[in-house]
C-alpha cells in the first residue's frame, strides 16, 4: 500500500492571491503546516514560533516513496514550498484533490465538495475557520499583518481548522 502524507498550508503574503500564485509566492510566508502520515493524528508545525522544520516532516517530504495529498497542491502548495522552503516536490509525488474533483466534473471548492458529499460541518472548514483565514492570511489595510502578536489564542485556534 502507498504511504500517504496529508498536507495543508496556511500562508500569508502582502501580494493578493488574485495576482497569481507565483507573484503571491514571491512575498509569501508559511504560518502553519498541518500534516498527517497515513492514519496517524494530525500534527501542526507553527512556523511563526519555530522556523526549524520537524524532523519527521522533513523525512516524509524527502522520502520519494511517500505520496503527498493536498487540495490545490499542484498549483499552489508546491509553488509555496519551492519559493519559501526551497523544497522542490515533484508533481509525481503530489495527489491534488482539487484536480481529482474537477476530473470527475465536481466543483473544486472544498466547501462545495463538503456539501455534495454531506460532510458534517465539524469535519469541514467552518465559518470561524474562514474568518481566521481572512484575519491572518489575507493582506490587511496599510500592510498591518495580523500574527501571533495580535492575539496568540486567536492565532492558535486557526491551527484547529
Amino acid at each position: 500500500m502507498q504511504n500517504l502524507l496529508f498536507c495543508d498550508l496556511e500562508t500569508y503574503s502582502d501580494i493578493p492571491i488574485n495576482c497569481g500564485t507565483h507573484r503571491y509566492a514571491e512575498n509569501a510566508e508559511i504560518l502553519l503546516f498541518a500534516y498527517a502520515y497515513n492514519h496517524e493524528p494530525v500534527k501542526v508545525w507553527d512556523v511563526t514560533e519555530d522556523k526549524t522544520m520537524p524532523k519527521d516532516l522533513k523525512a516524509y517530504l524527502d522520502d520519494p516513496e511517500i505520496l503527498t495529498v493536498w487540495h490545490n497542491g499542484g498549483m499552489f502548495d508546491t509553488v509555496i514550498l519551492s519559493k519559501v522552503l526551497n523544497i522542490d516536490l515533484p508533481l509525481s509525488r503530489v495527489h491534488d484533490t482539487l484536480v481529482q474533483a474537477l476530473a470527475h466534473c465536481l466543483p473544486g471548492a472544498l466547501g462545495s465538495l463538503c456539501d455534495i458529499f454531506n460532510v458534517n460541518s465539524d469535519k469541514a472548514k467552518d465559518k470561524e475557520g474562514k474568518a481566521l483565514i481572512q484575519l491572518f492570511c489575507k493582506p490587511r489595510p496599510k500592510k498591518q499583518q495580523n500574527t501571533t502578536r495580535h492575539g496568540v489564542n486567536t492565532f492558535r485556534r486557526m491551527a484547529t481548522f
